[in-house]
């Protein structure tokens, strides 16, 4: 439910119908018209409160209170003779309220079932994107990256949406399109850019200073399409092109039921490492991703992602060896043997033993948030 009361409220509702009208008078014909009138009551709150998240389940719910004023209604028929005028019989009327109610039951579950099986293909799609690896684009000329943008532009962006560009680097990209895109806190947001790789000015590198690589290039680039009135200007850059997403138009986007995302992993870790930014996770769901690519020719995420993995464990090793720490050490210092677990602890400025020292906190706080599999890997290996 999306309110707080309301599983109070329904409580004392079903209790009303059940345990307070069947006593509320001997004449049965009273009894009905009361009922009829709190399932109006009902019929009414349902339809315009929606108390639920899910919008089928408040479909299912207002379609319950019509039965129950329907079941009402025959009775006071019943209970008032008005039953005769309608040519049926007790029994008869009997047989249409079993007709309705397995009539609406079986409506009910065959839409959960069609639910169910387009929620299943969905799913499958989420999947098929989230796994979908970065086109190589390091070959395009920029008559190539002009009109495939304006191929994507014109068959894949609503009228009111933009094509935006947010650059990055490889080993980023596939979690990108595995749970979203994540806010810089520094800004406030989520920064795009307006052009394309094919018209990279200075501006881009200074927006985006922490995705280039040695060589000072962009090495991926991760395509979108916005909604042109979430986008304001950035902070300290002049130029339209350059435009971000604030991190309060990201938490109205953020997912209830993350349905829609692969990997709903960095919305709760982020929820954990950072409680009091911004109110909870700031990420750019990775529904608006339309397009991915990488810039320079010899990249395999896949690759890098490992090889940075890899460079962060031993990382970590040398820290703990400079330090003189052990697994009991470590254990010592109240830090679990869980990348979520020791997030938790880092970010509640837990104070580490004389065994751990405060840069080893920081490095391993880093490197749990980036690459969460590092700390608990590493740990078992011990």
């Amino acid at each position: 439910p999306t309110r707080w009361w309301f599983e109070v409220a329904e409580i004392y509702r079903r209790t009303l119908f059940v345990g307070i009208l069947p006593l509320l008078s001997p004449d049965a014909s009273v009894r009905a018209s009361v009922g009829i009138v709190f399932a109006i009551m009902s019929v009414a709150f349902y339809r315009e409160e929606q108390p639920f998240r899910v919008d089928f389940t408040n479909f299912i719910a207002f379609i319950a209170q019509y039965v129950i004023l329907l079941v009402y209604y025959c009775g006071l028929s019943l209970s008032t003779g008005l039953v005769i005028d309608f040519g049926l019989s007790g029994v008869g009327m009997g047989v249409f309220l079993v007709c309705i109610v397995l009539g609406v039951f079986s409506l009910v579950l065959w839409l959960a079932i069609h639910r169910m099986r387009k929620e299943n293909v969905s799913k499958e799609l989420i999947a098929n994107n989230a796994m979908r690896r970065a086109e190589d684009a390091s070959g395009f000329s920029k008559n190539k990256f002009h009109t495939t943008f304006r191929a994507i532009f014109n068959t894949a962006v609503p009228a009111t949406h933009v094509l935006a560009f947010h650059y990055t680097k490889v080993e980023h990209t596939k979690e990108c399109q595995r749970s979203g895109i994540k806010s810089d806190l520094l800004n406030g947001g989520v920064i795009f850019s307006l052009r394309g790789p094919h018209q990279i000015t200075k501006t881009e590198k200074e927006a985006f200073p922490n995705m280039l690589n040695d060589n000072h290039e962009f090495e991926a680039v991760v395509v979108v399409s916005l909604p042109a009135r979430m986008l304001v200007p950035v902070p300290g850059i002049n130029d339209v092109h350059i435009r971000m997403i604030p991190s309060s138009v990201l938490l109205a986007m953020r997912p209830t039921a993350f349905t829609h995302v692969f990997d709903p992993g960095p919305w709760l870790r982020l929820s954990h490492a950072m409680p009091h930014a911004v109110n909870g996770p700031c990420l750019l769901p990775p529904t608006c991703i339309v397009r991915t690519y990488k810039l320079i020719a010899g990249l395999d995420d896949e690759e890098v992602e490992s090889n940075a993995t890899s460079s962060a464990a031993n990382t970590l090793k040398k820290a703990l060896t400079k330090t003189s720490s052990t697994k009991s050490a470590w254990e010592d210092a109240g830090l679990e043997m869980t990348s979520e677990a020791t997030q938790l602890r880092l970010t509640e400025d837990v104070k580490a033993s004389d065994e751990l020292s405060s840069d080893l906190v920081g490095l391993v706080g880093d490197i749990s948030i980036q690459y969460p599999k590092t700390i608990s890997e590493y740990c078992i290996s011990m």
